[in-house]
């Protein structure tokens, strides 16, 4: 049981690039990514959205930004980027790697599809994170079904 040792999966990882990179991401200083996931928050979501949690950070919804989908929100409200293409002076303007959900069912829906398809796609993700993020896609129900509930 996860919860029980406190302890993620990450030892029963077989692949090794994919065990190294929930190591490192589980080594990360949490400012690296605002805060928004803590290492002993890895007992409580599959290793696949603890990778993908990873590789975040806070995104303010700037006004310039604001569209139809978005202008239900309060202004400044922030959302979730891609920590690796932030700053990119170029980003791409139909993936921009920024998502604004408006719940935690949203949320949940928008890490395991959309973010980890801008993951994958996005050029500034190192192709270890896109390998681990393949493996662990592949075991993420298996490991929701072991989940503590709440």
């Amino acid at each position: 049981n996860r919860l029980k040792n406190n302890m993620p999966s990450v030892a029963r990882v077989r692949d090794q690039v994919t065990k190294t990179v929930l190591l490192e991401a589980a080594q990360q200083k949490p400012e690296l990514n605002d805060n928004l996931i803590f290492d002993k928050d890895h007992v409580l979501v599959t290793d696949f959205l603890f990778l993908i949690s990873k590789q975040l950070k806070l995104a303010p919804l700037q006004k310039s930004a604001a569209n139809a989908a978005t202008s239900h929100r309060n202004k400044g409200q922030d959302g979730i980027c891609c920590r690796h293409c932030i700053n990119d002076p170029k980003p791409n303007e139909f993936d921009s790697g920024k998502f604004f959900p408006s719940s935690s069912e949203h949320l949940n829906q928008v890490l395991s599809s959309s973010m980890h398809l801008h993951l994958q796609r996005c050029p500034h993700v190192p192709q270890n994170v896109k390998h681990a993020l393949t493996i662990l896609k592949t075991n993420h129900q298996t490991e929701v079904q072991k989940l503590p509930t709440h």
